[in-house]
């Protein structure tokens, strides 16, 4: 069998490719319509000593992260940054879907949502 004889084979079940080409791109369109929105993101956030900073860095470095930790899960930041957004969800589930934490080493902070 050569090129052409398989190209006449395909091009006489045109309406069967066709036929089944449309029913898995609106079964793949059913099935994402269907399926509910989630997002998830994470970052890791370096901290710095402001360069005024000389003293002991190692447990001001920890102190700075865990105000980024504070800040990142307070009301007024979530309630800013989706403002800033434009998005009109509910600050308070917004806050309860953020996890911050001090990362293992020093002066990295982990959030997620």
């Amino acid at each position: 069998m050569d090129l052409l004889e398989h190209a006449a084979g395909v091009w006489a079940r045109k309406f069967v490719l066709i036929g089944v080409a449309l029913t898995l791109a609106l079964g793949v369109y059913a099935w994402r319509s269907a399926a509910p929105e989630q997002y998830a993101a994470s970052t890791t956030l370096q901290v710095r000593l402001p360069d005024t900073q000389s003293n002991d860095p190692s447990t001001q470095v920890d102190f700075y992260a865990e105000t980024v930790v504070g800040l990142a899960t307070s009301r007024g930041v979530v309630a800013e940054t989706l403002t800033s957004l434009n998005r009109d969800d509910d600050p308070d589930a917004a806050v309860g879907s953020i996890v911050a934490e001090v990362g293992s080493d020093p002066g990295f902070v982990l959030l997620e949502t």
